[in-house]
């Protein structure tokens, strides 16, 4: 049973992480999301996704240490895949429709600017 409600939890906090990734992109729509810092407007109750991800991925992960007897090396590499592909997948996703947005804004005011 440990190891179901562990899974569960890495789930719930994997959601929280895209959630509050998406809830980022969605306060600054013109800017990019850096992979390290700060952005300069955050969202209405911002920590509320974040106090969500850290509990339900540190009782997951202590969760399925105990039912499965994982290794430190191993829990680590679980936590960093269970935080870092939601996070940046959304991110990239957003800085990417922020890129081709400016791209296509260049090339529509060069072709303006052509005689």
């Amino acid at each position: 049973m440990e190891l179901f409600w562990g899974i569960v939890l890495l789930a719930i906090g994997s959601a929280a992480c895209a959630v509050d990734v998406v809830r980022l992109s969605r306060s600054n729509p013109g800017r990019r999301i850096p992979l390290f810092g700060r952005l300069p407007k955050l969202p209405r109750l911002w920590f509320l996704p974040r106090l969500v991800m850290v509990f339900a991925v540190i009782g997951g992960l202590q969760l399925l240490g105990r039912a499965a007897d994982l290794t430190f090396l191993l829990t680590a590499v679980l936590l960093g895949v269970v935080l870092l592909v939601p996070a940046l997948g959304v991110a990239a996703l957003h800085n990417r429709r922020i890129g081709m947005r400016d791209a296509r804004r260049s090339a529509r005011q060069g072709r303006e600017s052509l005689p």
